[in-house]
């Protein structure tokens, strides 16, 4: 086949949806067919473990778009592809249509504008109506209460190691978000899903000490670990407003939040300090910005 485009996925689970999302937006646009290398596991460069990937589980309704379940490609042949689309830089760059030809695309894409005119198609391919759906019943407990629910998601993890790269966020910018959320909600007695890795438990819940202190009338509930991260971020989905990290994992639980009316905050230092790249192509307009 000689005009299809493919992607070699790369990072986590947010990186993954933005590359699957713009590749697939693409091949919709320009009547294409799309393709990934099936792997099992990806490479970290930063970190000694490996990333998972997501084909038998988030991504199951497409993983026949994979050489996993397509014997016409293999990975070494997606890999060569000669036709090369290299993501220019952070900010959103129109892909050019490489007409009657394969094309790979190589980059992580971390803007919506890729994909936005095709997200409902993207959204119903990926059955993630149906996902969201499964995820609230399986875990309904903590929905019980039919209380205001808001998302609250600390990214620490492999941060620690290049703070220079990706700050940890601090405590004070969680708190103007709930302050934040309050005041434009009226109300007092919300529930609060708090989202960490395992490793960081110990610094997180001293932080959650300390805001039951501030804000007495919230309960706060702690997702355990070990829910998978895909499930955890269709978790983050389900609640009505989210705070999310500087990290495209609670991006991606913000951004498939279908409230209409969601609230959604984010720290206005995304990168490292001298970093001037701008957001303006990653956070969407009606999101609100705290100072961090």
């Amino acid at each position: 086949m000689q005009n299809a485009v493919f992607h070699s996925l790369g990072g986590g689970l947010g990186n993954q949806l933005f590359e699957i999302f713009t590749t697939i937006s693409y091949a919709l646009k320009y009547n294409k067919d799309f393709m990934f290398p099936y792997e099992n596991k990806l490479p970290n460069c930063f970190i000694k473990y490996y990333r998972n990937t997501y084909w038998h589980n988030l991504f199951e309704s497409i993983i026949h778009h994979t050489t996993y379940m397509n014997s016409s490609y293999t990975n070494d042949f997606i890999k060569d592809t000669p036709n090369r689309y290299n993501e220019i830089n952070f900010t959103y760059d129109e892909i050019p249509n490489n007409e009657n030809e394969n094309l790979l695309l190589s980059g992580h894409f971390q803007s919506y504008k890729y994909f936005e005119e095709n997200y409902d198609k993207i959204y119903n391919l990926l059955n993630l109506d149906n996902k969201i759906n499964e995820i609230k019943n399986k875990y309904n407990s903590y929905f019980q209460d039919n209380k205001h629910i808001i998302s609250m998601h600390f990214r620490l993890g492999d941060y620690k190691l290049k703070p220079s790269q990706h700050p940890i966020l601090s405590q004070k910018y969680y708190e103007k978000s709930i302050q934040h959320i309050l005041h434009s909600r009226n109300i007092d007695n919300p529930v609060i899903f708090v989202f960490c890795e395992e490793e960081d438990n110990y610094i997180i819940e001293n932080i959650i000490t300390d805001f039951m202190s501030l804000f007495p009338n919230i309960e706060f509930k702690k997702i355990h670990h070990e829910i998978e991260d895909w499930k955890q971020m269709l978790l983050m989905s389900c609640c009505n407003d989210n705070i999310i990290a500087n990290s495209t994992f609670s991006w991606w639980g913000a951004y498939l939040n279908n409230h209409c009316d969601k609230i959604v905050t984010y720290p206005s230092l995304w990168f490292g300090i001298g970093n001037n790249t701008t957001l303006n192509d990653l956070i969407p307009s009606n999101w609100i910005m705290i100072q961090n």
